[in-house]
């Protein structure tokens, strides 16, 4: 698959695997915003990206089957993966899971990693930075 850019495929990994001990156990990432669980608003947006062709969520293990389910998933989503106790392990998991698509051994593939409490990305802002790494 080749991108907009004309240079190898954009996938995503979306990591939403985290403990929320700073919100005292409650899921940041199931509360919901407008009527929508948090997490499904940062999906979403990066599904609209036009520059991104798979996202994988990592999730944490507990979570994996509600996660999967869910109706609000983009078709983007190729996967839905358990993370890890860290955050690079989480990362690990996710591109692992891409690496096992079609094209995952390509050297010109870029993987964009996204925090999934972060809603507010934009396709101009993953344009921005595809476009940077490129050129970098």
């Amino acid at each position: 698959m080749t991108t907009a850019a004309g240079r190898g495929t954009v996938d995503a990994v979306v990591v939403a695997a985290g403990g929320s001990r700073r919100m005292a156990g409650s899921d940041k990432l199931a509360m919901p915003i407008g009527g929508r669980p948090l997490l499904a608003w940062t999906l979403e947006r990066l599904g609209a990206a036009p520059e991104i062709a798979r996202i994988v969520v990592v999730t944490a293990a507990d979570r994996l089957a509600a996660v999967s389910r869910a109706g609000w998933l983009p078709n983007s989503v190729i996967d839905v993966v358990a993370g890890g106790p860290r955050r690079q392990e989480s990362v690990a998991a996710g591109v692992a899971r891409l690496a096992r698509e079609p094209g995952g051994g390509d050297p010109d593939r870029l993987i964009l990693v996204q925090d999934g409490a972060r809603p507010l990305v934009s396709a101009d802002l993953v344009a921005a930075v595809v476009a940077a790494t490129r050129e970098h």
